[in-house]
């Protein structure tokens, strides 16, 4: 994530926290945030910046096959089955 930062002209340490269900949420000094629950990369959605650095984490952990909508970044890989609730690769 540091070389996100640095890639995007952020010259701090990123800063994050890490809430009671796992989800890692980074706070960028100009106010926007990230939010990596594992499965999907949440951003503030006016914040061009956090988008650009929320589709950069997205790439690094699932590569070019992504897709950003209203605010969050997901893998076009990870199929969600409701009925199961959890991810699958499709090819159950």
């Amino acid at each position: 994530m540091r070389d996100v930062f640095r890639q995007e002209g952020i010259k701090v340490e990123p800063h994050y926290t890490i809430d009671t269900k796992g989800v890692i949420i980074f706070r960028l000094p100009n106010g926007g945030s990230i939010r990596d629950t594992g499965a999907e990369v949440h951003y503030t959605i006016h914040n061009e910046q956090a988008k650009n650095i929320a589709s950069k984490l997205a790439q690094s952990k699932w590569g070019n096959n992504t897709q950003i909508e209203g605010g969050v970044v997901k893998s076009m890989s990870l199929v969600y089955t409701p009925h199961l609730g959890s991810h699958s690769n499709g090819l159950n």
